[in-house]
């Protein structure tokens, strides 16, 4: 096995193998004495990726279609006969899916036998690609039938307006499927173009949890890509700086809905590009979200009460390479008024302080998360595929968590929760005279 090393923790009782194939797989196995296995191949390209050089014949990086990836993603299921590939995990009794996120494409399984045959299969499944033009326009009518399902729906539009009002230029503000317009202008070369680019063995993740050894797995990929191992040159992806101020404050459109929806969202610009920092940018984040937004506190309490929102209510981070923000989302009668108490809420919090209190519960909620997560086969194989496509290891967490500070908090807030930065989307019902004051 080539560089391989193992990674434990004695505060856990666990441990898993880390190991790179000479094909540049990189190969996670965390043996667990549980009835399901699971597996998950994740692809270093996503949504949000944008060439900075095509093959020649093909649109430039920054003008390439939206929703590539994620087209990608529904075509690596078509065999060589045209016919979906589902039938053969079926056969062996597993089933198989697929998510295309803005940084990655993960590919996975789960089955209680036949591991071995599975996991080859899966393998497969990203190593050819299968199209051809009537395919695609197939494919087209699919993936424009998907957009306009997201299209009809309140809440995911009310959060996707909140991004397009958050963002100038970053791809996080579109849409992961693209659009109906974008969508008709990928064809087989475009698609062919970008699986040579990005679905090579170097640029991918197998995380692999269950009853097997690490031995299995080798043996798995080694019968698999040492026979055809595609050659791949990944290229260079560009991020377009994004100004400090939120692109604009407000944003409205009228649905199908009983209770106007509100998404507020709060933009950070600030986000470190080594992984370990992003890391920790990530945890200090979900802290600070949770000690200002948790239901136990006293911004959904005083809303709740009063009859302002309805238990709808979520709340939330998100981060990734280029972008980063909180987000607050629910129903309820007035919009306006919410976000008027959100931003004096914001302002009070600020000038009082942080509570120590609350510092110390939302690290425990975090921890209590995290332990609970080495529980299930399926939790730890998604914990090892998003902590390695990361860049960090999965046993990093709690040291980080228990060097993070509250005065690192409070300098988080200080400089995040600034009104420039702040979106308020509302969706309002068809009849409705709601207008922003």
């Amino acid at each position: 096995m080539t560089d391989s090393r193992v990674y434990k923790s004695p505060l856990l009782g666990e441990q898993y193998d880390d190991m790179r194939h000479s094909c540049g797989l990189r190969i996670l196995v965390y043996p667990k004495e549980m009835e399901t296995a699971y597996a998950m191949l994740g692809v270093g390209y996503g949504a949000a990726d944008t060439p900075l050089k095509m093959p020649a014949g093909l649109p430039k990086g920054d003008m390439t279609p939206l929703g590539v990836a994620h087209f990608l993603e529904h075509k690596m299921f078509e065999g060589k006969d045209g016919a979906s590939c589902d039938h053969r995990f079926a056969a062996l009794g597993a089933e198989v899916n697929a998510y295309t996120s803005y940084d990655r494409t993960v590919y996975y399984i789960s089955c209680t036998k036949n591991f071995k045959e599975a996991l080859a299969e899966l393998i497969n499944l990203v190593s050819e690609l299968h199209v051809t033009r009537a395919s695609v326009s197939r494919e087209q009518d699919i993936i424009s039938e998907e957009i306009r399902m997201n299209d009809d729906s309140p809440f995911e539009r009310c959060y996707a307006e909140m991004l397009r009002a958050m963002y100038h230029h970053h791809r996080v503000r579109e849409e992961i499927c693209g659009t109906e317009a974008s969508v008709k202008k990928i064809t087989p070369k475009l698609l062919k173009a970008h699986f040579d680019a990005f679905y090579c063995p170097e640029n991918m993740v197998l995380a692999v949890s269950g009853r097997m050894t690490s031995q299995d797995v080798w043996d798995v990929v080694n019968a698999v890509w040492d026979q055809k191992c595609p050659a791949g040159s990944l290229p260079e992806t560009s991020v377009l700086p994004e100004p400090a101020i939120a692109h604009k404050s407000y944003t409205e459109m009228k649905m199908q809905v009983a209770k106007p929806l509100f998404c507020i969202g709060v933009k950070d610009v600030d986000i470190p590009q080594n992984p370990n920092a992003l890391f920790r940018r990530d945890l200090c984040m979900t802290i600070l979200s949770e000690m200002l937004f948790s239901r136990s506190g006293d911004f959904y309490n005083d809303l709740f009460e009063v009859g302002s929102i309805t238990p709808t209510y979520a709340y939330g981070t998100a981060i990734g390479r280029g972008y980063g923000y909180f987000a607050v989302s629910g129903e309820g009668d007035d919009p306006t008024l919410i976000y008027r108490k959100f931003c004096d809420y914001v302002a009070s919090v600020k000038e009082k302080g942080l509570s120590e209190e609350d510092f110390e519960r939302s690290r425990r909620i975090l921890y209590a998360d995290y332990i609970t997560g080495f529980d299930a086969t399926e939790d730890i194989a998604q914990s090892l595929i998003t902590y390695a496509m990361d860049g960090v290891e999965l046993f990093d967490f709690i040291p980080t968590v228990k060097s993070i500070t509250l005065q690192e908090i409070t300098q988080l807030m200080k400089t995040c929760f600034d009104p420039s930065r702040f979106v308020l989307s509302v969706v309002s019902p068809l009849d409705s005279e709601y207008v922003k004051e």
